[in-house]
């Protein structure tokens, strides 16, 4: 009966890795990009700046007016590494678990 009830459980964590990957790696890539907005508003560089918001980053809550809010953009960043490091903790923990990497 025991095994029965671990089988749904460790369907789910062989599910959970793989999201949680992805997560992770969204969430870096958000920070790099927040980073390259802050390079081009530091740098004066226009064609950057407009690249950088016109790839979907939330132009009004990053922007005073028409200039970049560098503490809204180091704000954000901030926020996005503590999702960062929550999701990495949850990695570490269901690898821990069993649900580690089902290719390895």
């Amino acid at each position: 009966m025991e095994l029965e009830e671990e089988a749904p459980q460790n369907s789910s964590r062989r599910w959970c890795w793989p999201r949680l990957s992805r997560e992770l790696e969204i969430k870096k890539t958000e920070i790099d990009n927040r980073q390259q907005l802050r390079l081009a508003e530091t740098t004066n560089d226009e064609q950057l700046r407009d690249i950088c918001l016109s790839g979907g980053l939330r132009r009004e809550a990053l922007t005073d007016g028409k200039r970049i809010s560098i503490v809204k953009v180091d704000a954000e960043v901030r926020g996005i590494q503590l999702e960062v490091q929550k999701l990495e903790s949850n990695l570490r923990l269901e690898t821990r678990r069993g649900g580690g990497n089902p290719s390895t």
